[in-house]
């Protein structure tokens, strides 16, 4: 048994209109409510950098045309939990953890990465070291393999994930694979995941 769920279309849109459709901001501003007003400030806005690494991020200012600059904290970094580093040509995530280190407070805090609209094609376990973070969009990319998607499973505090647009999103059953590998999400691809995809995904676990 499949459900089928209508296709995303995942567009690159030009800059100066923003980052995605309506429904895309609507569900950024409901998922960024989700963290914690005291210390999250607005995002680090790394995006249309035109950058291949993360590393060439690193002691760079953010773009302020988006969200605005965050605040700057005791140690000259950013007080914010969210970084967005989305509509570059990065190809895959190594050096993240120095790119949050470098760029955030409370580098251990982060809740939130943004790295959509990139040519992403492996997830670096390094990924796995930010426990804290419950946001992940890689919507855009050139993923192909659910391997990389099950590098994700260590993240137990993860609950909304997009990965719509990637090669990978025609995999037979997809949303259900990647429910399998990852059961605590409560978002995929902009989609609340149901009660019955999750009762779905637990019957055939079972199998």
């Amino acid at each position: 048994m499949e459900v089928i769920h209508k296709k995303r279309e995942s567009r690159r849109p030009d800059e100066n209109h923003g980052a995605g459709n309506k429904g895309e901001r609507t569900e950024c501003s409901r998922t960024f409510n989700q963290i914690d007003p005291d210390t999250a400030g607005v995002p680090v806005d790394y995006s249309f950098r035109k950058v291949d690494y993360l590393s060439q991020l690193q002691n760079g200012l953010p773009r302020e045309f988006r969200v605005g600059m965050p605040k700057v904290g005791e140690s000259k970094r950013f007080v914010s939990r969210s970084i967005w580093a989305n509509y570059n040509n990065l190809v895959d995530l190594s050096s993240i953890s120095s790119l949050v280190s470098s760029s955030l407070e409370h580098p251990e805090l982060i809740s939130w990465l943004d790295v959509s609209f990139n040519q992403i094609q492996t997830i670096s376990k390094e990924l796995t070291s930010l426990h804290n973070l419950m946001i992940l969009y890689l919507h855009g990319n050139q993923i192909q393999c659910l391997t990389e998607v099950a590098k994700l499973r260590d993240l137990k505090k993860l609950r909304t994930l997009t990965l719509h647009g990637n090669p990978i999103e025609g995999t037979p059953n997809y949303r259900q694979q990647v429910l399998k590998l990852i059961p605590y999400l409560k978002n995929l691809d902009f989609s609340v995941v149901a009660d019955y995809e999750r009762a779905f995904v637990k019957y055939t676990r079972a199998l």
